[in-house]
């Protein structure tokens, strides 16, 4: 997160200036939901080799957002959105920052940090289960964040240096500096502590308005306007300054000097002819529209109602007055186009937000995120393609009658460089098993209507996929259905189905090692038994299966999408209870075996766990047929 460069650094060196330490308690705060999660995840060392230490995380943030239940305080998660053109470059750029970071994680530096790729939709079902009200903005969120705290009176939970320049009127908490861990105690009161950042305090300090103030960012350098622009101009004002002044840091200097600097400018104008002038007159005219551009995202915030309205609607909090009925999936939604259920989908995060792009129509630019896995082998992506490609079609037949559409992906290639990925022509389901064809999922597309009778069209259509044709494979669907009839009177295992279509699909794309496979149906099983074989992952790790893994959950991750563009014929799994460091282990296990010994081995160990075992077996055979 580049946020203002420089600033960060600065206030934390002046902070008995800038920050003011308090208690929160009986408060509103809105949360950067990205921010709070990369913050939680590595501050507790949980995991990036194996695929994610999704239990952990899960625990973590129940843990956290019930301290601050205990103190009194009402949360809105906010998350950033995968649609914003305007900061296309960053977001590759920082790609390719996580691409090298991956590299080093292969290598087993143990510094290097890359978020696991279902991180996100733990935190979404978290938020679900601790009824935490949330919204995913179409791309940047920081001036949406801004704009929603300044309509609730609410302070701001972040770990972004734009929130010392958004003007947040009741506060700023960054979250190093903010110790939600120990709940403390006053009379009747529960309270965590942590330091406030107000503007007020900057702008008084330097004598600048907030408006001026929004010049900062251009001058250092931010998401929106490289660092490299007025580099030569900051560095002239700093050997103006400060010649006499060598002992503070480069950093400090540099945002003391531009805030100096500012405040001798009462107006835009003023600023900008002085800033314009160190150009050339040629390129003048593109240097202020680049300026405009950067100083809008610090000030036009948008209209806060609209999400506020959304949040009314689809959170039964206490934060809200009325309290509508939740309805978790929408099965039951009546008098509702099926195009604006999806689209709240993306507003709740169970549709990626770039995918409203291709429901309208428009072109379509899709960063695949980078996930740990052997730089030497082609991203754990590419199996899944065609997935990634019927969601395209299936979403784009809201806007075209032949689904056609213009996605582009961004994905690494092993030549650690970006490829272009065009799905110009894109797979169609079979005509046997109906696919496009089938006349009630035809009809839903063509009525735009979302009715409940349709479920085991969409169904069908979803197996299809996972699974392949049904007359083509018939053996794969049978096993399935009677996995499915075997367990439908046990609500514990809802989570199992679609992981298991999704699993099928990876085996039978990848050819995963099949103690790879087994390990992961023990840990879908029990944990018991799982904990019992894991072997510790120490330094002796070797990374080759994680590869392969980091593919299943790729499928996973697909299937999940998918899944949701259809409207959730099948039950979102939970995914908290997805242990990859377990399944590693216990595959390193399994691997001492003999190979045709395992699954005797397997149920032997099982054999004390009477149903768990017959759900290995059922797992196993719903798997391979």
């Amino acid at each position: 997160m580049m946020g203002v460069v420089g600033l960060t650094s600065f206030i934390n060196e002046n902070k008995r200036l800038f920050l003011t330490r308090t208690s929160v308690a009986r408060q509103r705060m809105v949360v950067d939901g990205y921010g709070f999660l990369h913050y939680v995840y590595f501050e507790n060392n949980l995991d990036v080799r194996c695929g994610g230490d999704y239990k952990q995380l899960h625990d973590l943030l129940k843990q956290f957002f019930h301290n601050l239940k205990q103190c009194s305080v009402e949360t809105i998660v906010i998350f950033d959105g995968d649609s914003d053109e305007d900061k296309l470059q960053t977001r590759i750029s920082r790609m390719e920052e996580s691409i090298k970071r991956m590299k080093q994680i292969w290598a087993g530096e143990t510094s290097a940090k890359l978020l696991p790729l279902l991180s996100t939709d733990v935190m979404r079902q978290a938020l679900i289960e601790l009824n935490v009200p949330y919204y995913y903005t179409k791309g940047d969120a920081d001036i949406t964040i801004a704009s929603i705290a300044n309509y609730l009176n609410a302070s701001v939970l972040a770990n972004d240096s734009d929130f010392y320049v958004l003007g947040v009127n009741k506060g700023y908490f960054p979250l190093n500096l903010f110790h939600w861990k120990q709940v403390q105690r006053r009379g009747d009161h529960s309270f965590v502590t942590a330091y406030a950042y107000y503007q007020r305090t900057m702008t008084s300090q330097y004598r600048v308005t907030d408006r001026v103030l929004s010049f900062l960012p251009v001058l250092t350098g931010c998401d929106w306007v490289s660092r490299d622009l007025f580099a030569n101009f900051v560095n002239a004002l700093c050997e103006k300054q400060t010649r006499n002044n060598r002992r503070t840091s480069l950093n400090r200097r540099k945002i003391d000097v531009i805030l100096r600097w500012l405040s001798r400018h009462k107006r835009d104008d003023a600023i900008m002819d002085e800033l314009l002038a160190t150009f050339k007159e040629s390129k003048r005219s593109m240097t202020s529209l680049e300026i405009e551009s950067c100083l809008r995202h610090y000030r036009e915030f948008p209209d806060p109602t609209p999400i506020f309205n959304f949040l009314q609607r689809h959170n039964t909090s206490d934060m809200f007055e009325s309290k509508p009925p939740h309805q978790t999936e929408m099965e039951n939604a009546s008098d509702v186009t099926c195009q604006s259920i999806l689209e709240q989908f993306i507003r709740l995060g169970k549709l990626p937000s770039n995918l409203c792009d291709v429901m309208n129509g428009t072109k379509t630019i899709v960063l695949l995120l980078i996930v740990t896995s052997d730089p030497s082998k082609t991203s754990p992506h590419t199996r899944c393609r065609s997935l990634r490609q019927t969601i395209y079609r299936l979403l784009a037949m809201h806007s075209s009658d032949n689904g056609d559409c213009d996605v582009t992906e961004y994905d690494r290639s092993t030549k650690n460089k970006y490829r272009d990925v065009t799905p110009t022509s894109l797979p169609t389901p079979c005509d046997c098993n109906g696919g496009y064809r089938n006349p009630i999922l035809t009809s839903w597309f063509e009525s735009n209507k979302f009715e409940g009778h349709q479920v085991t069209a969409r169904k069908d259509y979803l197996l299809c996929c996972l699974l392949g044709c049904q007359q083509q494979y018939p053996q794969r669907h049978l096993a399935f259905n009677n996995f499915i009839s075997h367990i439908a009177r046990d609500p514990g295992m809802t989570r199992l189905p679609l992981i298991v279509a999704s699993t099928s699909y990876w085996i039978h794309h990848t050819q995963p090692p099949h103690a790879l496979v087994v390990s992961i149906l023990i840990s879908l099983s029990t944990h018991d038994v799982a904990r019992d074989l894991h072997r510790d992952l120490g330094a002796t790790f070797d990374p080759s299966p994680s590869h392969s893994a980091t593919e299943w959950l790729c499928s996973l991750k697909s299937s999940l999408v998918l899944n949701s563009a259809l409207c959730f014929p099948l039950p979102e799994p939970e995914l908290s209870f997805i242990d990859c460091r377990w399944i590693l282990g216990v595959y390193d296990v399994i691997m001492t075996w003999e190979p045709d010994d395992v699954i005797n081995k397997v149920t032997d160990c099982l054999s004390r766990f009477g149903e768990e075992k017959d759900l290995f077996l059922l797992l196993y055979n719903a798997i391979y047929g």
